[in-house]
């Protein structure tokens, strides 16, 4: 209840940016599961093109940044990294904000093959955290 008298307190741009979050982040997570690799592979972008983000942009795109770490963890859905990284790229596609969505592999402690999604704009880190030099990138999308 506390959560929906604060978003009722929000601008209504603020509103706006929730909404399109949630509704992306299911989107992405039923196009993730749905959808063969081919074709959400399309859905990504460009392969292996990296996009001139203007980090001008750094506010919208901190606020993007936040309130996809804020709502990620509330949904009832899965909302791992790649689901993250894609609604980052739709929600600054509409505000025409070029990103990169890179696709990574590491291994863990017990040599297990670990995957990772994470969207910049130009060196702003939006999704996936701020040090992913752990992670070789396989497949980065402009």
């Amino acid at each position: 209840m506390r959560l929906i008298l604060k978003f009722f307190r929000l601008k209504n741009s603020e509103k706006r940016l929730i909404i399109e979050v949630i509704f992306f982040l299911f989107i992405s997570r039923m196009a993730i599961i749905l959808l063969p690799y081919k074709v959400l592979k399309a859905m990504l972008g460009t392969y292996k093109k990296i996009s001139n983000g203007k980090e001008t942009d750094s506010e919208i795109i901190k606020r993007a940044s936040y309130w996809i770490r804020r709502i990620s963890p509330l949904l009832p859905w899965k909302c791992n990294c790649l689901p993250q990284a894609v609604t980052g790229r739709f929600v600054l596609k509409i505000r025409k904000i070029e990103s990169t969505l890179y696709l990574g592999m590491s291994k863990d402690n017990e040599k297990k093959l670990i995957a990772h999604a994470w969207l910049k704009v130009g060196d702003i880190p939006v999704t996936g955290g701020r040090d992913n030099s752990e992670f070789a990138e396989v497949a980065y999308f402009g």
